[in-house]
């Protein structure tokens, strides 16, 4: 920049020397209008060329000021763009100092957090690790339970089956003995109601309807018995039931915390956290 705005010593020299011919025009010029001419055409051609000499002058010596005016300008422009580059220079470097002290700030503050999450991440890992072990000692302890209850459970369902097989024998025998009696009442035999009064002696004959209503009676009287008793039986299996099935959800739901703490124990990316990098 400094090169071309430099103005060359040999240009100044030569722009600001009168050049030889207009020199001499000048003093000619000014001799005829001082000595007045020798002529009529002489002195007409003599002012002529003497104006136009001087106006040739004054040409240059205008121009001459321009482009002083105008070097001038570019000697100030020079000297600006050079304070302009030495001003970015060093604001360049001064960005430079600021970027580091940043970046070394930023290093800091990122192995703070880091260390903060892995902390944070590792305390994670220590409850999910105690989770998970007392999940299983609590699948454990039920699984014993479900085995130790497998007898009883077998001994209360067998029963249960029982006293409901009994309840429907005693059912079906009740269905057929009102049918006795209402078939032998349509054959017109005396059929005598519930709560009468059989008059006979025990070991005398009775017609069939008696027999029938006396049939009727016991297998009422079975079936309440066996309903009471079926009823008792599978109210105790259902309290078994339930209980089974507690300790039996209980042990699935042990299992499955202790999988899923076991499974965020194994992440990737909890082992990755959890890792301290290399050089911290």
């Amino acid at each position: 920049d400094l090169a071309v705005l430099k103005r060359p010593g040999a240009a100044d020299s030569a722009i600001l020397k009168r050049p030889a011919a207009a020199g001499v025009a000048e003093d000619a010029a000014e001799g005829d209008v001082a000595g007045g001419g020798s002529a009529d055409g002489g002195d007409s051609g003599g002012k002529s060329a003497a104006l136009e000499a001087r106006s040739a002058v004054q040409a240059v010596r205008k121009q001459q000021r321009l482009v002083d005016m105008l070097a001038r300008g570019r000697e100030v422009l020079a000297k600006k763009m050079k304070a302009n580059r030495d001003a970015t220079r060093k604001a360049e470097q001064e960005l430079e100092s600021l970027k580091e002290v940043a970046r070394k700030k930023s290093r800091v503050l990122g192995a703070a957090k880091a260390a903060k999450m892995r902390k944070a991440m590792e305390q994670k890992a220590t409850r999910a690790r105690s989770g998970s072990e007392k999940a299983a000692a609590v699948a454990k302890a039920a699984l014993k339970r479900l085995k130790s209850m497998g007898g009883l459970m077998s001994a209360v369902r067998s029963k249960k089956q029982d006293a409901e097989s009994a309840y429907n024998r005693a059912k079906r025998n009740f269905e057929d003995a009102k049918k006795r009696c209402k078939e032998l009442k349509a054959q017109g035999e005396d059929v005598p109601e519930e709560g009468e009064k059989d008059l006979s002696a025990p070991g005398a004959w009775k017609p069939p309807g008696v027999l029938a209503a006396q049939a009727l009676k016991q297998a009422k009287d079975a079936l309440a018995k066996a309903k009471t008793n079926f009823d008792k039986v599978a109210d105790v299996a259902a309290q078994k039931e339930a209980r089974h099935n507690m300790i039996k959800e209980k042990m699935n739901e042990a299992k499955r915390k202790q999988q899923e703490l076991g499974e965020a124990l194994g992440a990737p990316s909890a082992q990755n956290v959890l890792k301290r990098p290399a050089g911290k």
